[in-house]
C-alpha cells in the first residue's frame, strides 16, 4: 500500500498527553483493578459501572440547538459575538489590557468566501 504521508513527516510520532493520560488510567485499571484506580483523566463522565453519563441539563441544551448549528464548524476567526464580548471584557480588566489590542484586531470583521 502506498503511503500518502509527506516524506518529511514519515516516521514521526506524536503522543497526545490527554489521550496518554486516559490510556495510562485504563492500563492501571487492568493492572491494579478497577476498585483501586480513580480515572481522573480528561474525557467523558462515567457512572460507577463505567457507563457514559450525560447531565440532563446538558442533554436538554444540546437537544434545543438546531442541528445545522450543532454540526457546522465555527468560523476560523471565531464567532463575532464571542470576540466582541472578549474585547469588552479585556478592555474593562486592567490586568488583561496587554492583550487587549491583539484581540481587538482579531475581532475586526473577516471576509469569508464560500
Amino acid at each position: 500500500m502506498e503511503s500518502r504521508v509527506a516524506a518529511h513527516a514519515k516516521g514521526k510520532v506524536y503522543v497526545d498527553k490527554l489521550f496518554g493520560t486516559g490510556m495510562a488510567a485504563k492500563q492501571a485499571i487492568i493492572q491494579y483493578g478497577k476498585e483501586n484506580v480513580i480515572d481522573a483523566s480528561m474525557g467523558t463522565i462515567a457512572d460507577d459501572d463505567g457507563n457514559i453519563v450525560c447531565l440532563p441539563s446538558v442533554e436538554e441544551l444540546f437537544r434545543s440547538i438546531p442541528i445545522q448549528d450543532m454540526i457546522s464548524y465555527s468560523p476560523v476567526a471565531g464567532l463575532p459575538s464571542f470576540l466582541e464580548a472578549a474585547v469588552t471584557h479585556l478592555s474593562e480588566s486592567p490586568d488583561l489590557t496587554p492583550i487587549y489590542g491583539r484581540l481587538q484586531a482579531q475581532a475586526a470583521p473577516v471576509p469569508f468566501l464560500m
